[in-house]
């Protein structure tokens, strides 16, 4: 990526790793699932329901809560809630790369003034980054579905993208409920010995035989006015998916872009 300097004639050219942006949704991702799992694991203990209807300790007046709407739908509630932030932090993740493509078709960032050295070039360029992701971020005319469809990648890739995104949707607008017909694909490893499927554990793997794991694909169909109920698992296998197969897909199609012909 190249820096242009309106102060001289002097060019910069600065490295910048899309893969930075995807260890970045990586780590926001890790911070989701851990903070589901805090409350899915407390909603197993015993003391849940006896705790969730004490009064907060510094509170004046309190909710009277009746016990059955103290615990049920809280676990179901909560994954939705993880996947639709993941799939909010997958897609802020593509603004950041969108901001990069920006970048490299202009022909790289203006310098507007002086730079003194290696680390204020790079600050430079890194908040120029920033801006320009809020830019997008924040531009309502750019949807979620143009922002899949704006790099060079697989169909099924987009596909998988867009299943994520109507999860979004229900969740976020329509109360956890389908409004439209879609489908989701997870990813999931399966343990085999001697390429057969382990459907039991534990088990016990003889002398000379092979233990490996292979990937599929699984899918999941809502069709309008289905209930949105994922589980903890298949919160994991979308994590899965997005770190392992999309993500990775996305930023290989920047550095392609890149690459100087």
């Amino acid at each position: 990526m190249n820096s242009m300097n309106d102060l001289g004639d002097i060019t910069y050219k600065v490295n910048v790793n899309p893969s930075f942006y995807l260890e970045k949704f990586n780590e926001s991702v890790g911070r989701r699932v851990h903070d589901m799992r805090v409350v899915l694991r407390a909603l197993e203990s015993s003391a849940y329901e006896q705790l969730a209807m004490m009064k907060p300790p510094d509170a004046v007046m309190d909710l009277k809560l009746l016990p059955s709407a103290t615990k049920d739908g809280v676990a179901s509630r909560q994954i939705n809630i993880c996947v639709a932030d993941i799939a909010e932090d997958f897609f802020a993740f593509l603004d950041a790369l969108m901001a990069m493509k920006c970048i490299h078709k202009n022909g790289g960032v203006r310098i507007e003034r002086p730079l003194d050295g290696r680390d204020d070039i790079l600050r430079y360029i890194d908040t120029y980054i920033k801006k320009e992701t809020g830019r997008i971020s924040a531009d309502q005319k750019i949807k979620v579905p143009d922002k899949i469809g704006a790099f060079t990648v697989p169909d099924k890739i987009k596909d998988i993208a867009n299943g994520y995104n109507k999860i979004r949707v229900a969740v976020r607008h329509h109360r956890g409920v389908a409004n439209q017909e879609f489908s989701i694909s997870l990813y999931r490893l399966r343990p085999t010995i001697n390429g057969r499927d382990i459907e039991n554990l534990p088990v016990i793997a003889k002398e000379g035989e092979v233990v490996g794991i292979k990937t599929e694909i699984v899918q999941r169909h809502f069709k309008p006015g289905d209930v949105v109920a994922l589980s903890e698992d298949e919160v994991h296998q979308i994590v899965m998916t997005l770190q392992l197969i999309i993500g990775p897909a996305y930023v290989q199609a920047v550095c392609d872009e890149f690459v100087e012909k």
